[in-house]
């Protein structure tokens, strides 16, 4: 008989939290939930499951696309748009039975949008538990929960920017690290299938979230001969990757055929004039620690997985070469676009699909520097950094309902300093 889990009790509590705090925070603007990229993503459903055609797209606030017949097109992939549907649905029921206008831009579906981004946050959470516990205690994996959850914007963007493609793609990235961690464990084709769909809807939803592969390869390799090990285990299980192609592909082939049929080419680069302009000169400082949603300015809580990286780098749990390849990567891709900021967010918005593999060391230095050690000033201090980081990051983004907090591009270090003093005496 399976035993229960005692951390259920904990996620039901903290998605009900989630979407009254969902609710609370949007219920002034609840139009603003659909509304400019999130616009972009949601547009495929009324245009699926109402219209029947792809010929109705409204504006509301996405950047305006033409295909070449003059139809109004998104630039965005559809992959986030796959987790809203079952919430889309039930909204399009729920709007037609309390005779709402059933357009899909009313009340129920705005509530549905909010729903929709607290219960994916939840299980993003949830699988990533059941990851981490593979390796760490319940102790350590609890605080390095609390962290991410409060100490980085996947709070914010589960309760005020709902919509958003980052914490869906913390589920999909999730998935993938914890599929591909059972797969090299007992390996079987049908995990490798897994593996390849999935890989293929993170694509789908982000492009450049191709680079999750490299993860996926080097996940718990500490060494050159884990290395080879791994790439003999792939090359034995060619037959698996082959067989995982179409699944890919069969991922892909919602948005070719979108593409195809507006566009009438299978590949599209659909951002046109926006694109990778610093390759040359990429802005990493400021993509790190500039005012304007500075990865670590606004997630200082991550700043504890650096000590783990150095000390535990010979430990495979802490996947020191993984993170360290990626992070390098992921920062540099992120340094080269041509809004290098990703406009209006809180924080910088593009590592949080990379926060689960983040989290390994994060937890590590958990569990080494907080739980496990038995030096009580070192628990103690590193308790109350741990609790104070995640405190700034979790009110500075409850401020933003409080303050003149949306033109980031014109905060410099006095705006962020004089926000910095509100935050940290916030009071809801």
């Amino acid at each position: 008989m399976r035993r229960f889990d005692p951390g259920i009790p904990v996620f039901i509590l903290l998605f009900a939290w989630l979407l009254h705090t969902g609710l609370e925070r949007n219920r002034m603007n609840m139009e603003g939930v659909i509304w400019s990229d999130v616009a972009g993503y949601y547009a495929y459903l009324p245009a699926v499951f109402i219209h029947g055609d792809f010929n109705h797209f409204p504006v509301r606030g996405m950047n305006e696309r033409k295909s070449p017949d003059g139809i109004l097109v998104t630039k965005f992939t559809c992959g986030t748009s796959a987790f809203y549907v079952p919430f889309f649905l039930a909204s399009h029921i729920a709007a037609q039975a309390y005779h709402y206008d059933a357009t899909g831009y009313t009340q129920p579906y705005f509530i549905g949008m909010i729903v929709c981004g607290a219960f994916w946050s939840v299980v993003g959470l949830w699988l990533l538990r059941r990851l981490l516990l593979r390796y760490f205690s319940h102790r350590a994996t609890w605080l390095a929960l609390l962290a991410i959850m409060f100490g980085t914007n996947y709070y914010h963007y589960a309760t005020k920017w709902v919509g958003m493609s980052h914490n869906y793609n913390f589920v999909l990235m999730t998935g993938l690290l914890l599929t591909a961690d059972e797969y090299y464990r007992r390996p079987r084709r049908s995990l490798m299938l897994l593996l390849a769909a999935l890989f293929g809807w993170l694509v789908m939803t982000r492009p450049t979230n191709i680079i999750a592969i490299l993860p996926l390869l080097l996940l718990h390799t500490a060494s050159s001969n884990d290395i080879r090990n791994r790439l003999q285990l792939l090359l034995h299980r060619w037959k698996d990757i082959v067989a995982g192609i179409p699944f890919f592909l069969l991922a892909l082939l919602p948005q070719l055929l979108y593409w195809h049929h507006m566009h009438g080419q299978w590949l599209v680069y659909s951002y046109e004039e926006e694109g990778f302009i610093y390759w040359m000169f990429p802005r990493i400082i400021n993509v790190l620690f500039d005012t304007s949603n500075g990865f670590f300015l606004y997630a200082p809580v991550m700043l504890l997985a650096i000590p783990a990286l150095i000390s535990l780098r010979k430990i495979r749990s802490t996947n020191t070469l993984a993170v360290s390849i990626t992070f390098v990567l992921a920062t540099y891709i992120f340094g080269s676009w041509w809004a290098w900021d990703f406009g209006a967010a809180f924080g910088h918005r593009c590592y949080i699909e990379y926060l689960p593999l983040f989290a390994f060391p994060l937890t590590a230095f958990m569990q080494k520097y907080i739980t496990d050690t038995p030096r009580v000033a070192l628990r103690v201090t590193f308790s109350i950094l741990l609790l104070g980081l995640a405190y700034y990051t979790f009110s500075f983004s409850n401020l933003m309902e409080h303050e003149d907090t949306n033109v980031y591009a014109q905060w410099d270090w006095n705006k962020w300093w004089g926000l910095t003093r509100h935050a940290l005496v916030w009071r809801r």
